[in-house]
């Protein structure tokens, strides 16, 4: 019986998790022979407060920065006109 525990950050629609749930239940009956009666998926929804990265928690990164990462914050500014 395989089962499978994805954790996400919160925040994922139910039709997001249906389609997630249906991708790998086909991906396990597909490479594994899995039984789809079998199949178990669990989603851990993981608060912004409870999950951290490079050491801060990502409700501590900034949002509106993409690409922000913990070693470009702690870099210093460049100097004007250098």
């Amino acid at each position: 019986m395989p089962h499978v525990t994805v954790q996400l950050l919160e925040g994922r629609t139910i039709e997001q998790k249906r389609a997630a749930a249906t991708a790998i239940t086909d991906a396990l009956i597909e490479h594994c022979g899995a039984h789809r009666e079998s199949i178990v998926v669990v989603f851990s929804d993981i608060p912004r407060d409870s999950w951290s990265r490079a050491g801060l928690l990502v409700a501590d990164r900034p949002a509106e920065q993409p690409g922000w990462t913990p070693a470009a914050a702690s870099d210093p500014a460049p100097s004007p006109g250098g």
